[in-house]
């Protein structure tokens, strides 16, 4: 697997594949480097990998196996300057504390437009 150029290098974590295609395929064209798991634990095992830096992960909080918190934990304790952009279709409140806990400041409810996901990247990855 070839090294990531890490500030342009993004990690979609969700268990919709729709949805990980529309976003690659969009941020693709956005000259983002994008790799995608379809779970915490493909995610946490593609961080592992030593040539994979990652600017941003965008993570989806409902997941089976593993969730978006303890994903998002696992991903950070690899990588700890990592950020992250929560998205949920469901409510996001719930999770907050915990997110808090783990450094999370951006989140997106599902659905949005990839014009917003866009511009939560920019604001994400400027912090």
């Amino acid at each position: 697997m070839a090294t990531m150029i890490a500030d342009r290098s993004l990690l979609i974590v969700d268990d919709n594949e729709s949805f990980l295609a529309a976003c690659d395929s969009f941020l693709s064209e956005c000259g983002f480097h994008v790799m995608k798991a379809l779970s915490g634990p493909e995610a946490v095992d593609i961080c592992e990998g030593e040539s994979n830096s990652f600017a941003l992960a965008i993570v989806d909080l409902n997941m089976p196996d593993l969730d978006g918190p303890a994903t998002i934990n696992a991903l950070k304790r690899m990588q700890p300057g990592l950020k992250i952009i929560a998205v949920s279709g469901a409510m996001l409140v719930p999770y907050f504390v915990q997110l808090n806990e783990l450094g999370v400041r951006h989140f997106l409810q599902k659905p949005f437009y990839l014009d917003g996901l866009l511009d939560s990247i920019r604001l994400a990855m400027a912090a």
